[in-house]
């Protein structure tokens, strides 16, 4: 009795932590995974630069001695110098790049804020069982209490007693099992976060807002998708991409040789032609796929909103159910007392006060997980 008295005070000393704001605002200023994103995107933004510094000056010196020691010596300097048409077209295909890569960024913040909520939502969820099941283990040792004074008075058999007992072993067992899925929860979240959790179990969402509709983000990433693919497209379509000017100086013994010319470097018009196709069959596949991931969410929204909606009910339902419940069993143990009652109607009022419990629990954390899929798909875990 002193062991699950000190439980449950270290249980509820336990509950007394910060709120969950402040945690998600320390892991999100600490988050390896977003920082090693944005170090991504800045990466590929650099990368897509990169062309427009392709500039190089290309210096070649020789000198020789013939065997006649005459001698020459000279050198070429060759400049690269792309067209300011194509160049043009690769500073907009950069800053699209670069406008999609700090979406992005944002974007990965969003998933990552999204997941932290739902493994909290876990932890709760488990934390909330231990407790119905450490409240459980006192009801039954409450009932235990009961039958040992009516055995005493020799109005009950021994059967019954063994019966209380068994189920008051059987509640301590419940405890254990449910302590081992809250740590379980505890340590996927801290994994997550990488962070030590100390925040009150509690769930974070009572309502949502049905009127709100999807949010723009993965679009406008999938716009900017788009737009850099119509500038590929008109980049493709070049037939001339760059030009090479060289100079060349020699140096002979009876004369100076100067050499000056024009690359312009061959490009198969039939390969330019199928490039410029699949450029723009992929344009035209984006454009379908931004359709159809459009219809997908606000179809998989309105599901989402239909569901939460249902899940509220039922989490009406269940606390009526439950205040019903709890008021059959302080009947019944009444009766008991009075000996108007069996352990069989004790036992089984114990057991559906029980089921009510985890019912309502269970539509309050499906409730969550929708609410938090919901505020995901709005947006609101876009800024």
């Amino acid at each position: 009795m002193r062991k699950t008295t000190l439980v449950t005070i270290l249980f509820c000393l336990s509950l007394f932590g910060r709120d969950f704001r402040s945690f998600e605002k320390e892991v999100l200023s600490s988050a390896l995974e977003l920082k090693i994103e944005a170090l991504r995107q800045e990466m590929e933004s650099i990368k897509t630069k990169l062309p427009l510094y392709d500039k190089p000056i290309e210096l070649e010196l020789f000198a020789s001695e013939y065997k006649e020691r005459t001698y020459e010596a000279g050198g070429s300097v060759g400049i690269k110098i792309p067209i300011l048409l194509n160049e043009k077209e690769l500073r907009a295909i950069a800053t699209a790049r670069h406008k999609r890569g700090r979406l992005l960024v944002r974007y990965a913040k969003a998933k990552f804020l999204k997941q932290l909520e739902l493994l909290y939502t876990d932890y709760v969820y488990t934390a909330k069982k231990e407790k119905i099941a450490m409240q459980n283990v006192a009801l039954a040792q409450k009932l235990l209490h009961l039958v040992q004074q009516r055995y005493k008075a020799r109005a009950t058999t021994k059967k019954d007693l063994l019966r209380s007992q068994a189920v008051v072993l059987e509640a301590k067992k419940e405890v254990l099992q449910v302590r081992r899925d809250r740590k379980r929860a505890r340590m996927a979240l801290q994994s997550f976060a990488q962070k030590e959790i100390d925040c009150t179990p509690k769930f974070l969402y009572d309502t949502f807002d049905e009127k709100k509709s999807i949010g723009t983000l993965p679009f406008r990433i999938l716009e900017l998708v788009i737009k850099e693919a119509i500038y590929r497209k008109r980049n493709v379509s070049k037939k001339l991409c760059r030009i090479d000017f060289v100079l060349e100086y020699e140096k002979e013994p009876d004369q100076d040789i100067y050499r000056a010319g024009v690359t312009i470097p061959f490009v198969n018009t039939k390969m330019v032609q199928q490039q410029k196709r699949l450029a723009i069959m992929q344009e035209r596949a984006l454009k379908l796929k931004l359709s159809k991931n459009r219809y997908k969410l606000a179809m998989q929204l309105d599901t989402l909103k239909q569901n939460a909606k249902l899940l509220q009910s039922e989490i009406e339902g269940s606390r009526a159910l439950l205040s019903q419940e709890r008021e059959a069993l302080r009947l019944i143990v009444r009766s008991y007392e009075l000996q108007a009652a069996t352990i069989t109607e004790l036992l089984q009022a114990r057991q559906s006060l029980l089921k009510a419990q985890h019912a309502l629990l269970q539509s309050q954390y499906e409730l969550q997980k929708r609410i938090i899929q919901i505020r995901f798909i709005q947006g609101e875990y876009d800024d």
